[in-house]
């Protein structure tokens, strides 16, 4: 069994942004230090009240934190994003975290996110 850690990278418009990216720094550390295996983060737009940091780099910057965690998206809304350029980014992501990382794609919950045909 492996354990994952979920990060919430949001915050109330009334905090400063800055507050944020150290906040979930300390999670992974403490994360990696104490024994899980990886970390995650979701994907979301546009939650009134709310600012959030956007997936793929915030993830990328939170590799440079830990010596043995994984990292991954959970998840990450595919009908929003182009496929190329999405592919680059977890190839990216995957490179900088030497080679330990995972995604998980939805269209997520909300019907403004799926993308029509």
């Amino acid at each position: 069994m492996k354990f994952c850690v979920q990060l919430n990278p949001q915050v109330s418009l009334k905090k400063p942004p800055e507050s944020l990216m150290s906040t979930l720094m300390e999670q992974v550390r403490i994360a990696d230090a104490v024994g899980f295996d990886a970390f995650s983060m979701g994907e979301h737009y546009n939650i009134p009240g709310l600012q959030r940091l956007h997936q793929i780099p915030a993830l990328a910057r939170l590799c440079g934190e830990v010596k043995r965690c994984a990292v991954g998206t959970a998840v990450t809304l595919l009908g929003l994003r182009h496929p190329v350029t999405l592919a680059n980014e977890f190839a990216s992501l995957d490179v900088i975290n030497g080679g330990r990382s995972f995604c998980a794609f939805g269209l997520g919950y909300r019907k403004s996110w799926m993308r029509s045909t």
